[in-house]
């Protein structure tokens, strides 16, 4: 899926982008004197536009009208710069919500989902299209650990086991693909960082996790408290204040977990009534 390459780095989708570059444009020739060469051409191609035949106008409403989320664009949209800015606003907005829409409907996205991030004026609300502050955390090996987690492209069952593999021809449903410690539940983020005592190295790396948070941001053990495991730990993971610090933890996790080969549920457990 395309869409966490432009959410996650602030990046505009190359169509979006070159029809706000082309309103930019459009905006800059509607602002020009009447006497002007290019504001000739330009009202010249809002009326064979209007007329119903091929021109830059008539293109550029085809573009707007083509996204996932149409941006209505009539030719008189396009004559006052005023108009144009609502036509640009539009085409972010069309694009800002195409994208969030992806991730909101995607099963491996699902920790992206009603996202808050402090916005420009200082108010948490849904910021979907920003380079994202955990790709600034400084070791590598964490900063790439953290994304795979976040994004679900790690190497714990709940991912490696949703499509049939090389050597495993078959599906492996959901809930089956469990844990290769404990065999007690789905081997997923929230079960591997916040709930698995199987392997003896989880529990004090989770305590000495847990009371490094609690030191960082104090108000992290009240959600601890009253949240359940997938929904704290979206908190943990999209924290700022605490990023860097649960970037080595997942990292530590992961490597934990790597040192064991992973449980495959035997073919003959695949029965048709478990499919997803």
């Amino acid at each position: 899926m395309c869409a966490v390459l432009f959410t996650e780095t602030g990046l505009l989708p190359i169509k979006y982008r070159r029809a706000i570059l082309a309103l930019h444009h459009a905006k800059y020739w509607a602002a020009l004197p009447n006497d002007h060469y290019a504001k000739a051409a330009y009202l010249s191609s809002l009326q064979v536009s209007a007329a119903g035949h091929v021109s830059w106008a008539s293109d550029l409403r085809a573009v707007l009208g083509s996204f996932p989320i149409p941006v209505p664009c009539s030719v008189s949209a396009l004559e006052p710069a005023a108009t144009i800015d609502e036509l640009i606003s539009a085409t972010q907005l069309s694009c800002e919500s195409t994208l969030q829409g992806q991730l909101d409907r995607a099963e491996r996205t699902y920790m992206l989902r009603n996202r808050l991030e402090m916005g420009g004026d200082g108010k948490m609300k849904t910021v979907v299209l920003r380079f994202r502050e955990y790709l600034r955390i400084v070791s590598v090996p964490h900063r790439k650990a953290f994304t795979r987690f976040l994004l679900s492209d790690h190497s714990l069952a709940v991912v490696a086991l949703r499509y049939p593999g090389h050597y495993r021809k078959y599906h492996v449903p959901r809930a089956w693909r469990l844990c290769r410690f404990c065999l007690l539940d789905v081997e997923d983020e929230s079960h591997a960082a916040l709930v698995c005592t199987a392997h003896p190295a989880l529990t004090p790396l989770r305590v000495e996790f847990l009371r490094d948070i609690f030191a960082l941001k104090p108000s992290m053990r009240n959600l601890a408290a009253t949240r359940s495991a997938d929904s704290f730990l979206g908190c943990l993971l999209l924290d700022r204040t605490v990023m860097t610090r649960a970037a080595k933890f997942v990292h530590d996790i992961l490597q934990i977990y790597d040192t064991k080969e992973m449980w495959v549920a035997p073919e003959h457990f695949n029965l048709d009534g478990w499919q997803e």
